[in-house]
């Protein structure tokens, strides 16, 4: 684990009234790298005693896995002074695709300009009516915070162009200062990927009867079906967007395209039970696939009520840009803006149809 080198945190109150040109600052974070110090090191002990071979103790390279680099007048992009580097394996025995990797970089912010900062602060704090103090705070958390982004991306992106993979992990970041003998905590974030703690589940809502009905929901749902909607999550979990969207889809477009499925359709909406309609049906293009789901939806929300309901223009226009995202996607376009609503919908929607295998029955 990456060493935790304080709790004591900074205090914002004063420290626009000190001088932080010369104070030296140090950024913590991990990476999962595609280069082993360790096995590296393995090969090197077994060249230099293949004659003589003898046991190689894996705790004899966790001190040497390891490398610190100095500098002098290194000065970064974003305008910093680098003074040192250090990049440390974090598990000399690792079995996985990547090794984990400590970094810490000592740096000097020489352009930090304090009365620029307390500018800064005074006007948003008149703009949003707010208590200097608070908004000083604020302020300067989110000024380091992008601080650390950029010189970690910097560091990343070093890695990746000398041709290593090497990506960041999630909730690794820790910055200090180093004021009057003593090292503070400046800031301790993560990154744009989730964390368990995005997703909070009070033990509470945990009920013997529902997970048994959900359990009874999942166990009649086909195995390959399962297991896409496993990925979905997944990849969504880890911010693999399109990867995520391209399984809750796919299950959307398999089921859609059963033949249980599209007579369903043809009965709902048409109330027609020809073979030959279904099968039509089946042919349909990515749009209008999601046009008869939404038709669907709407048939079946309406069906147990009397009330008269506006029609759903937001969900039908949601439902066409997912099909627009889907064939982005699968057509290798660049840069595919997949919003959360999008993906959250996309997520219901593979719910929603998979529920529509255990009713047998015309809706």
């Amino acid at each position: 684990m990456q060493p935790i080198r304080t709790t004591n945190h900074i205090d914002w109150g004063n420290f626009l009234d000190q001088d932080h040109k010369k104070s030296d600052f140090i950024l913590d974070f991990s990476i999962d790298a595609g280069f082993s110090f360790s096995t590296a090191l393995i090969f090197r002990k077994f060249n230099k005693t293949k004659h003589h071979p003898k046991p190689i103790e894996a705790n004899s390279l966790t001190s040497l896995s390891r490398r610190r680099f100095q500098f002098v007048n290194l000065i970064s992009a974003e305008g910093f002074l680098i003074k040192s580097i250090n990049i440390q394996q974090l598990d000399s025995l690792s079995y996985t695709t990547t090794d984990p990797y400590h970094i810490e970089a000592c740096f000097q912010i020489p352009d930090i300009d304090n009365s620029k900062l307390k500018e800064i602060i005074i006007r948003r704090a008149k703009g949003n009516k707010a208590e200097e103090t608070d908004t000083a705070i604020v302020f300067l958390v989110e000024y380091f915070s992008k601080l650390c982004e950029s010189l970690k991306d910097q560091i990343i992106m070093f890695i990746e162009l000398s041709g290593y993979y090497a990506t960041f992990k999630p909730s690794t970041i820790n910055l200090y200062i180093t004021q009057n003998k003593k090292i503070l905590r400046i800031i301790q974030s993560g990154s744009n990927c989730n964390t368990a703690g995005q997703n909070p589940l009070h033990p509470g809502q945990l009920k013997s009867q529902t997970i048994l009905e959900i359990y009874k929901h999942q166990i009649g749902i086909p195995d390959d079906l399962r297991k896409l909607y496993q990925k979905g999550v997944h990849y969504k979990f880890l911010e693999f967007h399109e990867e995520s969207l391209l399984c809750f889809y796919k299950i959307i477009e398999d089921i859609f395209k059963t033949e249980s499925f599209t007579k369903k359709l043809s009965h709902t909406l048409f109330e027609v039970d020809d073979p030959k309609v279904a099968s039509s049906i089946r042919g349909s293009s990515q749009r209008t696939v999601m046009i008869f789901i939404y038709q669907y939806l709407v048939k079946n929300s309406r069906k147990n009520t009397t009330e008269e309901k506006p029609p759903e223009t937001k969900l039908l226009l949601d439902l066409i840009k997912l099909s627009n995202l889907r064939n982005d996607v699968a057509h290798g376009v660049k840069k595919v803006n997949i919003d959360a609503h999008s993906l959250q919908l996309a997520q219901e929607i593979a719910l929603f149809m998979m529920s529509a295998l255990h009713n047998k029955k015309h809706s």
